[in-house]
Order: C-alpha cells, then structure tokens, then sequence
C-alpha cells in the first residue's frame, strides 16, 4: 500500500445507511445516527475523523454547498430535513393519492428511493427492487417480477407489492411510459451509395437529416409491442422501389433522382406512422389489415385499369 493512502471500510444498515466507517486497523473513523427521514442526530457520540465521506444517509452523496446540505439521488435532490424532495416527481401523473415531492411513500423506516424515481421495499423477506423494465427480488436470482415504472417508496398503484398477479393487472399503462424510441432512417444506409441515392444526395437530399430520420418504438419480444428491429423485408421492398425506378427511368436526371427518393421517403414514413401496431419489417408482407400505402394504391389503380383496357 502506498504511503498516504488507507483503505475504509463502510458498514451500513439494512437501509444502505453508512453507519461507521473503519481504517483496514480496525479503527473508527466516523460514526453516523439518523432520525428516519435521513437528519444526522445531534447530541450523540460521533467521530469524524472520516470527515471527506459524504456518503451517508441511503449510501447518497451529501451536498453541503451553500448550508443545504441536500442529498443527490441522481434524478433529483432530497432534503432530510424536510424529509422531501425538492422537484416534482417525474411520474406523478401516475400517482395522484401521494404529493409529488414524497420520499419513501411517507415510511422511511421500511422503504427508501434508490435515485429519485425507484424505490426499493423492505417489507417482503428479500427486498424489492422496483421500477424500470426488469424489477428482481434482491438476494435470489434474479428472476424478473413485474414490468413498468413503480412509485419510488415500494407502493404500486397504491398498494405494497403483495403478489405477481396481483401487480400484473396493473402493470400495462404505467410500461407505456417506459417504451424506448429508436432513429428510424427510413432510407436505409444500405442504399446511401446506390447510383440513385448517390444521385439524390448530390443534389440535395441529405441521407442522415431529419428529414430521412423518424422516431418509433423499439420493438419488445416481451409484450410483442413496437415497430423497429431488424427488417431486411423492409429494406427488400426499399431496393425493389429503387430498381423500378431505374428500369422505368433509364435516362432520369438528378432532379429526378431526388424526387423519387424524397416521395418515397414520403410514403414511407407515411406507411410507417399509419400501421403503428405494425413491425417495420411487416409492412410489406401480404396482410389485409395493412393499411395501404398511397404509392400502392397508385399502383392499383393503374391495374385496375389496364384490367378494363384489356
């Protein structure tokens, strides 16, 4: 071990509290009591000889700049004083029954609030970990419990966690808001040095801009929900539209380049936004609930009408 350099070691409570902190001689360096909402008591014997950790109440940072004396959960900023947070919780639409700034749903001694949007539950024979996509029961394997966002403080819709059907009832709108939206580049970079595509983007379309870009959800094998993963199908039907356009426009010019890339983009997005319930890479398989794209029903009608031609 160099010299001017020790090891400490912390020993916390059930509740991640650092309650006294050891030099690797065995000798307390600091010693910490808290009321429950995370006040350091007065009055009682505490060493600081530790004084730089300000790793304390939850195992969170303490913030003493300015006299606050605040303690940094990651998404916001709690006062043990007032034993409250300071911002609004993120998702309190959710709530309503409990005031936007509570830690612990109100119980510090049983929960605490891992970083200001989840919380963890204590009352359960392992603890908890709730919120996010994949909640576990700490100290097993951990095997996935529940889906969605849960209250920080352990209550879900109101109620301690009591079952795994019981939560499952419940869970659906909550894991709406905890959907992850990916960039869809709607002409795929597959294509970006194809002759036409090259063609377009000389004379102005602009392959990784906004205007080749759109947001969508990323597709979940749990629930089967979203629209984007892989789609080769999806960039089968792009190359097909792109060699059509060749064989019908032998001698097309750069103007007609970039306005068929630019309408097919168009149409694309316009496909994609009106089959929501649709994998991208579904779109063009034969499905009559598909919605039909306005190219297509071009297409159609020109069928149609040769049909009665003939």
């Amino acid at each position: 071990m160099k010299k001017g350099f020790e090891y400490q070691y912390f020993i916390k409570d059930h509740l991640g509290n650092t309650r006294v902190v050891l030099n690797q001689s065995g000798k307390t360096l600091q010693q910490n009591s808290y009321y429950p909402f995370g006040m350091l008591m007065a009055g009682l014997p505490q060493k600081e000889e530790a004084s730089a950790n300000k790793y304390l109440y939850n195992g969170k940072e303490l913030q003493a700049d300015f006299g606050l004396d605040w303690y940094d959960y990651g998404a916001r900023f709690y006062d043990a004083e007032v034993g409250r947070f300071h911002t609004v919780d993120l998702m309190a639409e959710f709530f309503p029954w409990m005031t936007n700034y509570q830690y612990a749903s109100n119980n510090p001694v049983k929960n605490i609030d891992l970083d200001g949007l989840e919380g963890i539950l204590f009352s359960l024979g392992n603890p908890l970990l709730l919120g996010g996509s994949n909640p576990v029961m700490l100290g097993t394997s951990e095997t996935p419990l529940i889906e969605g966002l849960t209250k920080a403080g352990g209550e879900y819709a109101g109620k301690i966690i009591e079952t795994r059907s019981k939560v499952s009832e419940n869970t659906s709108k909550i894991s709406e808001t905890t959907s992850e939206t990916q960039k869809h580049l709607i002409m795929p970079n597959q294509f970006k040095n194809n002759e036409v595509v090259r063609t377009a983007r000389d004379n102005g379309f602009k392959q990784n801009s906004a205007e080749n870009k759109m947001d969508v959800e990323k597709f979940s094998k749990s629930d089967e929900t979203g629209q984007h993963a892989n789609h080769p199908q999806y960039n089968k039907e792009v190359g097909k539209r792109i060699d059509n356009f060749q064989k019908s426009n032998p001698d097309y010019t750069g103007k007609d380049a970039v306005d068929f890339v630019r309408n097919t983009v168009k149409d694309l997005k316009e496909t994609i936004k009106n089959n929501p319930k649709t994998k991208i890479n579904d779109l063009f398989k034969a499905d009559k609930t598909r919605v039909v794209t306005p190219v297509e029903e071009i297409e159609i009608q020109k069928e149609q009408e040769k049909e009665q031609q003939n």
